[in-house]
């Protein structure tokens, strides 16, 4: 009967010792990382933001709740030929980047340019930032 009035005392001062908490709360996160498991490369997962994008972009519309709802409408043939354009361009971009055939892109080059140069205009201190890194 002593041993258990010992040990009670004795857990309840170990549980509030930080160190501890610590050490179970990342024992609790590596076990919840060990449970998941990594998303294979070679897996394509279409959500409906990124199906959305697509819709746009295949579409050149860019007024999102118009999209949206399109999608909606959508018959599931349809939805179902989207889905299979996307995994198809995904397909091909992971291919040709796994080839390296966007190193040394001149039309990419620019593309990425252009993009830096919108998001500068909407975004002032971008250009500060790229300046700074040229003069270093």
């Amino acid at each position: 009967m002593k041993l258990k009035m010992q040990i009670k005392p004795a857990m309840a001062v170990l549980i509030r010792e930080p160190l501890f908490i610590f050490v179970l709360f990342s024992a609790v996160l590596y076990g919840i990382f060990l449970v998941q498991k990594p998303v294979p490369e070679n897996t394509i997962i279409v959500t409906e933001p990124l199906l959305q994008e697509f819709y746009q972009y295949k579409r050149q519309s860019f007024g999102l709740p118009a999209i949206a709802n399109k999608l909606e409408v959508m018959s599931t043939e349809e939805r179902k030929g989207l889905i299979e354009d996307f995994i198809r361009e995904e397909v091909l971009v992971r291919e040709a980047r796994r080839m390296g055939l966007d190193a040394g892109d001149f039309i990419i080059r620019q593309r990425l340019i252009q993009k830096l140069e919108f998001l500068a205009d909407t975004q002032a201190d971008i250009p500060k930032k790229a300046a700074a890194l040229v003069s270093d």
